[in-house]
């Protein structure tokens, strides 16, 4: 009974036939989807290095393989303070360096997969709020 139960399962279920027609749509049609999302990656990694890599407060090494940035902040004491203090006063979603392993409390994970104009209004605020409270990080 358990092993028809199982080769039932292989046998008998599948995709749904809408998944398998938007499969060959990516198939047929999505080299321009992925070159378009990895021009647009690239150009976000690069506002975020021109922008945010050069602040004094902030290391941070080019990232290589995604749309993700894990910049160290100098004088953090609390990476979950940091980004609720972001959230409160500049409007900016991000999150705690903590969450990712030990050692990672002064960090914070920005995504850059946002549009141009999105990325470039929280960069901007982000460095706002680093310069006002540079002497008292949480």
């Amino acid at each position: 009974g358990e092993q028809m139960a199982v080769l039932s399962e292989c046998f008998n279920t599948s995709a749904p036939s809408f998944i398998q027609v938007a499969g060959i749509a990516a198939l047929d049609a999505g080299d321009a989807t992925v070159a378009k999302l990895c021009a647009q990656y690239a150009a976000g990694r690069d506002t975020v290095m021109r922008i945010l890599a050069p602040h004094p407060l902030i290391e941070l090494s080019q990232p290589e393989g995604a749309f993700y940035a894990f910049p160290r902040v100098r004088g953090l004491r609390s990476s979950e303070a940091f980004v609720n203090r972001v959230l409160e006063e500049e409007n900016v979603g991000l999150a705690p360096g903590y969450t990712f392993g030990p050692h990672n409390d002064t960090h914070f994970r920005l995504c850059f997969a946002q549009s141009p104009e999105r990325l470039h209004v929280a960069l901007t605020r982000i460095v706002s709020f680093l310069d006002r409270h540079a002497g008292n990080l949480p």
